[in-house]
């Protein structure tokens, strides 16, 4: 490898060590000393700092500090801190992202491994996890999709075994797809370079979807339906409230709207 002459075996030994080095925390190392740029979360608006607004002190204080979205009759989104659960989507390549935006309710959190998920984005995802858990209060549920072959199987696992030591908390996983049953159903073809063995790039947009909505329906989404809805109008009433309270607020958002 270059002019130190170096062998692969010889990065896989660095590589190795700075792994142990890391999740041991060992001459002050952590689990995010070295960050990984290359992995993008898609952090939705629900579990922003507008996940605490519930009531119209919140909103007010939320407000005053975007008055401009306020021009538009646009505010923070507004989510009840009665909500019981938080859920994530994770997926196991990058790939797979805009299917996954397109079939997903944008309230959910998207997760794409792009292969072995490293170790600042796992350290990452503990964090937020037990954040979201909030000591208990809320629920946390993980669906996970990839490929049904041996590094399908092995890369959640992986990713499960040092997330669940970090967040020192629990939560729900479901390994959603693909499954063996559901090749079978769907009669997908083997990869051609390792036989035996399947990946979610086979399926056609419509079974993508079914495995997808298989998924969402381990999800309590009722209680989302009803949270959106209480968002919703406490949003109006609130936003009313704020421009008969905010005068010189109504009349620029009025001059605005009269342009």
């Amino acid at each position: 490898m270059g002019e130190y002459h170096l062998e692969k075996s010889d990065y896989a030994n660095f590589d190795s060590a700075i792994s142990r080095a890391r999740k041991q925390e060992l001459d002050g190392w952590k689990p995010d000393t070295l960050a990984d740029e290359s992995r993008e979360v898609i952090d939705n608006l629900w579990h922003r700092e507008a996940f605490g607004v519930s009531d119209y002190d919140d909103f007010e204080m939320s407000a005053n500090g975007e008055v401009r979205q306020l021009f538009f009759g646009i505010t923070t989104p507004i989510w009840h801190s009665k909500i019981g659960f938080y859920a994530e989507v994770w997926f196991e390549a990058k790939a797979m992202t805009g299917q996954f935006q397109h079939f997903i309710p944008r309230e959910f959190t998207l997760r794409p491994f792009g292969g072995d998920y490293s170790i600042p984005k796992k350290f990452e995802a503990a964090m937020k996890i037990l954040e979201m858990r909030d000591g208990g209060r809320r629920r946390v549920k993980i669906l996970y999709f990839g490929d049904c072959d041996d590094k399908g199987r092995m890369i959640p696992k992986s990713a499960l075994k040092d997330i669940q030591e970090w967040a020192t908390a629990d939560f729900d996983f479901y390994q959603v797809g693909l499954t063996e049953s559901q090749v079978q159903k769907f009669q997908l073809p083997e990869n051609p370079e390792r036989p035996g063995q399947y990946q979610w790039e086979a399926l056609n947009d419509a079974q993508a979807r079914e495995l997808i909505e298989e998924g969402l329906s381990l999800l309590p989404l009722d209680e989302l339906k009803r949270t959106k809805e209480w968002a919703e109008a406490n949003r109006v009433r609130w936003l009313k409230r704020y421009l008969r309270e905010h005068p010189e607020i109504a009349r620029i958002r009025e001059d605005m709207e009269g342009q």
